[in-house]
């Protein structure tokens, strides 16, 4: 009886013991952590802020609360503080298993005054070619005036340094962006159709598409200093000679030393010259043609071409969503006048998707990322909207722009 009553007592206190294991083993599991982190914390407004999770275990989903009213469902998302403040981050985060984590970071980060002022910090400006003149405005559409006047046969043009740059037939030309006094002829060149134009500020660099009116020569990219000195062709395509392409959108990308273009490729008779088509506000693409256009890159170190996207419909606007500082274009914007839309992609060609639809014959266009919005004109005036296209409104109603830019 003895030894038994001991046998039991001894299986009693080890299962006693199993169970304060098990609930030891069950209480040192360990639970998912969530953290995250901001960069940069601080800076003047407007200010885009990359976060970044981390977390180990496998997510579900995600809930970003930016502090400012803005919230988001991306895995890593970027957020423009726009504001001057102090704002509390959090992230709560749904995983696999079904739990849930909520992490809190208190004042985190510190927005600054803008570094600009004015009416949105920019200025709109437009070139209506048919009255040869370069306009500028407020960005809310309450102030307008005439900055250049008397251009013949006006093709496109760029802001940046301290000037206004603008291509005619043949000719590069600036003015100051001030009042439109200083003009100077910089290029010109009778043996070519002079197009798009591009200013690299940061670099002290302009870019302009020459376009040869024989067949038997090549098209180019020329670049030059803001003055016009040291001029030289920085990529030469031959495809923009012979076999009917034709490209007069540039944009460039000052932070990630990058150059955009836009091509086309019609079907022309080629008995003929090639001339690049001004494409203004209420212009018809001609049905016979077939265009087969594509977006290109390439870095403004060394001309290396990259092709973004192809088989796409005709364009008459081109833009990047720059102006905050220290970064580079997260998206390309064009127009696509077929389809009455404005559509963006990222540099790599992914993210393609419609931003704007429902217009009404879309020609020129700007972006300016550091206040989220996208202007652009059509016949019916210069319009405004957020970058996602919400409040869409008329910001200079009756005025014709065949080209578009923002001053940041």
């Amino acid at each position: 009886m003895g030894i038994a009553r001991t046998w039991r007592t001894l299986v009693g206190v080890c299962a006693g013991l199993g169970l304060l294991v098990l609930a030891g083993c069950m209480w040192l599991q360990p639970i998912n952590a969530v953290d995250f982190e901001a960069d940069p914390v601080s800076g003047a407004a407007p200010r885009l802020v990359d976060f970044q999770p981390i977390i180990e275990a496998d997510v579900a989903a995600y809930e970003w609360d930016f502090g400012d009213g803005a919230a988001s469902t991306e895995e890593a998302p970027a957020h423009i503080y726009r504001s001057q403040g102090t704002y509390t981050v959090s992230l709560t985060v749904q995983f696999a298993d079904g739990t849930s984590r909520h992490v809190v970071k208190d004042d985190l980060i510190d927005v600054g005054p803008p570094a600009t002022s004015g009416p949105g910090g920019a200025a709109v400006y437009w070139l209506d070619r048919s009255a040869g003149t370069i306009y500028a405005g407020s960005t809310d559409g309450s102030v307008s005036f005439p900055l250049v006047t008397g251009i013949y046969k006006g093709q496109y043009f760029a802001v940046g340094g301290g000037w206004v740059y603008w291509t005619t037939q043949h000719a590069v030309k600036r003015a100051s962006v001030v009042d439109g006094s200083g003009q100077e002829l910089l290029y010109t060149d009778m043996g070519s159709i002079v197009a798009g134009i591009a200013v690299d500020a940061g670099a002290q660099r302009i870019y302009w598409v020459s376009h040869p009116v024989s067949l038997s020569e090549s098209g180019a990219i020329w670049k030059a200093d803001l003055d016009g000195s040291n001029q030289r062709a920085w990529g030469t395509l031959t495809r923009w000679g012979a076999n009917s392409h034709v490209s007069w959108l540039l944009a460039v990308d000052s932070v990630s030393q990058r150059l955009y273009w836009f091509e086309h490729f019609f079907e022309v008779d080629t008995s003929g010259p090639i001339l690049p088509v001004s494409l203004g506000a209420g212009s018809v693409l001609p049905s016979d043609w077939t265009p087969q256009c594509s977006l290109h890159w390439a870095p403004t170190t060394g001309f290396d071409e990259h092709v973004i996207r192809e088989s796409l419909p005709a364009s008459k606007g081109l833009a990047l969503d720059v102006g905050l500082t220290g970064v580079g274009a997260r998206y390309v914007y064009w127009t696509d006048p077929r389809s009455d839309e404005i559509v963006r992609c990222k540099p790599d060609g992914s993210a393609y998707v419609t931003v704007v639809e429902n217009l009404d014959d879309p020609v020129a266009l700007a972006v300016n990322a550091a206040y989220g919005r996208i202007y652009w004109s059509d016949s019916k005036g210069i319009h405004r909207a957020n970058l996602d296209g919400t409040s869409r409104e008329l910001v200079f109603p009756g005025v014709q722009a065949d080209a578009l830019v923002l001053d940041y």
